[in-house]
């Protein structure tokens, strides 16, 4: 999954920085969740059935507060000369009370700080302005957010240090309040790239078709589900163009 969705969403990770988007509803959850282990593995067909194959990239467990907010994130990697798995990093997420994000900090695997970000928030109308500090108080960026009557993003202004605009991101919404559409500009307002999702109807995306005008190129990502009891997906078969990309796998831990 990681190959297919960071040509655009290497972009979309910065501007979502400032607020809490890194909750529940990103990961297509559910329910009452303490935590979630998160696995990828390489797709193996075995007789016209795709099975899963080598672990890719180690793991990930995320850990969420009452609010379904990701308060912490710890990454491990599997060391193919030793044959263990090791941790590699801890992410720590602090909000406001409106669930904001606040504070984000990552350290290593000997719980020293790495990178240190804060965040503080104004409005302007009816926008909100975020501005990104780094560990010396420096700003490190700014976004601007435009929001619609029931409150979705609409629009997202990236701008440098300097105030000076880098990237803008637009975005549409189905009646069901998923995202269907975001359009990525440069700073001189050209399309850099579009992406398209479409939905079930329990609002998980089947499909996700990205094209990047810049490099010319063209990807479509369908999607298969394995739901637990309570309707949430604890394995998922990415397809790349019709061809088994990766195999996603969960375990929920729930309150």
């Amino acid at each position: 999954m990681k190959n297919l969705l960071f040509t655009s969403i290497a972009f979309f990770l910065i501007t979502i920085e400032c607020k809490s988007q890194f909750n529940l509803k990103q990961f297509e959850l559910h329910g009452k969740i303490r935590s979630i282990k998160v696995k990828d593995f390489e797709p193996i067909d075995r007789f016209g059935e795709i099975t899963n194959g080598k672990l890719l990239y180690g793991y990930d467990i995320y850990y969420f507060n009452l609010m379904g907010n990701v308060t912490e994130r710890d990454g491990y990697y599997f060391d193919s000369f030793s044959l263990e798995t090791k941790n590699l990093f801890k992410d720590i997420y602090k909000y406001d009370f409106n669930g904001n994000t606040i504070d984000f900090s990552t350290y290593n695997s000997e719980g020293i700080l790495n990178s240190k970000e804060t965040y503080s928030y104004r409005h302007i109308g009816k926008d909100i302005e975020c501005i990104t500090y780094k560990v010396d108080g420096n700003i490190k960026g700014k976004k601007v957010s435009k929001y619609n009557k029931n409150r979705n993003i609409i629009e997202d202004l990236l701008c440098d240090s300097n105030g000076t605009s880098v990237l803008k991101f637009t975005y549409k919404y189905d009646l069901n309040g998923n995202q269907i559409e975001q359009k990525m500009f440069d700073r001189d307002g050209v399309l850099i790239e579009r992406e398209n999702v479409k939905y079930n109807n329990i609002g998980m995306k089947v499909e996700r078709i990205v094209k990047n005008f810049q490099e010319n190129s063209y990807f479509e990502v369908t999607y298969e589900y394995e739901l637990d009891e309570k309707r949430n997906w604890i394995k998922r078969n990415l397809f790349s163009n019709g061809k088994p990309h990766e195999i996603e796998e969960r375990i929920i831990e729930y309150y």
